[in-house]
């Protein structure tokens, strides 16, 4: 049996990109298709959320440090200091 034609690699070459993106290209898709691509990425872009608003008068607040080493990270130390 001969397997020169099949596919062996999920992967494809860029030059096998370019050949089937050129085929491609002039060809109408149906009317279904195309529903089908605006529900896919409706519902793709359902899950995604919104950028978080902030007005420019109103500054963010950084967040507190929540750890030992957050803490002295932020005082410009590496290492904490021993407990006495």
């Amino acid at each position: 049996m001969n397997t020169i034609n099949k596919r062996q690699y999920r992967e494809l070459s860029d030059m096998t990109k370019l050949k089937i993106s050129q085929s491609m290209k002039g060809r109408s898709k149906s009317d279904t298709h195309k529903e089908a691509i605006s529900n896919g990425l409706k519902q793709y872009w359902q899950g995604v959320p919104s950028r978080p608003t902030s007005t420019p008068t109103e500054p963010t607040k950084p967040t507190s440090p929540t750890s030992q080493y957050d803490k002295t990270r932020q005082n410009g130390v590496t290492k904490p200091k021993p407990q006495q």
